[in-house]
């Protein structure tokens, strides 16, 4: 994780929260201190740096000092708007995840020691087909938290919704995502992170950030409360 952080610092901020409200790109608003912008994390006003030709457009904090969450508050802010627009506005928003069935034996059965009994395969699912809404910021059910982003359907209420949380520096508390609630955490490094989840959809994903040594597996995507 502390790689993910250090990668965090050297992007830059090109997205930030403008007099209105609004969540804006660097080369929507004017130039310099006329941007009427502040940072996502610290809330201070911040410079644009918009008008050359040589460095990526970019904004400054307008006092010259750094704010180390401030890139980290952008992809935060950047994966909720991005996604909730996706799904709202798409015919398809897929999930796709391993599906593994065990066996209802394995607890009696002499041939398994050491590993689980237990099929797999790769299943996938349209969520619009049944989920119609999402909303930012929606409390949990029966914890005092509030999700990133809530899948919820207007027409059949008593389905069970789901709750997203975007995962960029720091993992969700264990109270939340042990909450008995349907939770997908996602692991978001980048901007291409968040496009690849609005093309691809929700994807099951672990990686291997071990040394070649030793293994180390990272779940990108994770799943909790889900019945498998």
């Amino acid at each position: 994780m502390r790689k993910i952080q250090r990668r965090h610092e050297s992007h830059m901020l090109i997205y930030a929260i403008s007099n209105d409200g609004r969540f804006v790109n660097v080369d929507e608003v004017q130039t310099g201190q006329d941007c009427n912008c502040i940072c996502p994390a610290c809330k201070e006003p911040l410079v644009a740096k918009n008008n050359g030709l040589v460095r990526v457009h970019h904004f400054a904090h307008q006092s010259g000092s750094e704010c180390d969450l401030a890139y980290e508050s952008m992809l935060h802010l950047l994966a909720k708007e991005r996604v909730q627009y996706a799904f709202q506005n798409a015919e398809h928003f897929y999930l796709d995840f391993e599906y593994r069935s065990y066996c209802p034996n394995e607890n009696q059965c002499k041939f398994v020691k050491y590993d689980y009994c237990y099929t797999k395969e790769r299943r996938l699912f349209n969520l619009k087909d049944y989920y119609d809404r999402c909303e930012q910021e929606v409390a949990y059910d029966g914890i005092k938290r509030r999700s990133d982003l809530k899948l919820f359907s207007s027409t059949v209420p008593q389905r069970p919704p789901i709750y997203i949380e975007f995962c960029v520096t720091h993992a969700s508390e264990q109270e939340k995502l042990h909450s008995g609630n349907k939770i997908i955490e996602i692991l978001i490094e980048d901007e291409e992170s968040i496009f690849s989840l609005i093309q691809s959809g929700i994807v099951e994903k672990t990686i291997d950030v071990g040394d070649g040594w030793q293994e180390k597996l990272v779940k990108l995507v994770a799943f909790y409360g889900f019945k498998v």
